[in-house]
């Protein structure tokens, strides 16, 4: 049991895993431009009420760069910005918005990858088999026969949890008339991984189909 809670802990966290290792030069763009545009902001001097020269500390650079660069834009702070300051915030405006652009069309692409939403899709249904707080049946397969014994199971007030490497049948059972939800996953039943995820390694289980 062990081995299998650890194999199952390493495949969920395989999706945070490839979604940081698909995002991770956005990610370092959008920390070294805010990185270098923070340095900036600290070292070139500004100027107080009183003409004195004084140099804003990191809290009010990380401040001012964070609500600029994400367009909410509440002034200069905490005093109005000089010349050069003014120069230098215009450059790391521009910057920050491209590192922005940049990283928001990775993540779309991100979302609508095929290999990553299998792995999300791996996860959820996982998730959704140890929610499950009665006893239920796994069935691999749902051809004519996998099909008819998950609706006799539901019609028996029971709980089933399904697997076909047709898309289309797993699909299916959304539009189905059962009494409950049944958690399905578009994957191969043969490999050992998939029927860990259904719950054959959970007590509930009380038989694979």
């Amino acid at each position: 049991m062990a081995a299998i809670d650890v194999d199952r802990e390493a495949r969920h966290a395989s999706v945070l895993l490839l979604f940081l290792r698909r995002m991770r030069a956005p990610l370092l763009v959008l920390i070294v431009t805010y990185a270098v545009a923070i340095v900036g902001l600290v070292a070139i001097p500004g100027m107080d009420d009183h003409g004195r020269p004084i140099r804003i500390s990191f809290l009010h650079a990380f401040y001012v760069v964070s609500y600029t660069a994400t367009t909410i834009g509440f002034g200069e702070t905490p005093y109005p910005f000089t010349a050069a300051q003014r120069l230098w915030a215009s450059c790391w405006i521009y910057l920050t918005v491209v590192g922005w652009l940049y990283a928001i069309g990775k993540l779309l692409a991100l979302m609508q990858d095929s290999g990553f939403q299998q792995v999300v899709q791996a996860a959820r249904f996982a998730r959704a088999v140890r929610r499950l707080r009665e006893p239920f049946h796994v069935v691999c397969g749902l051809g004519e026969t996998g099909s008819l014994f998950v609706t006799a199971i539901d019609d028996r007030g029971g709980r089933a949890v399904a697997l076909d490497a047709d898309v289309a049948r797993v699909q299916a059972l959304d539009v189905a008339a059962l009494r409950v939800d049944v958690p399905a996953l578009a994957a191969d039943a043969r490999r050992p991984g998939t029927l860990v995820d259904a719950g054959l390694g959970l007590r509930r289980c009380a038989g694979v189909v």
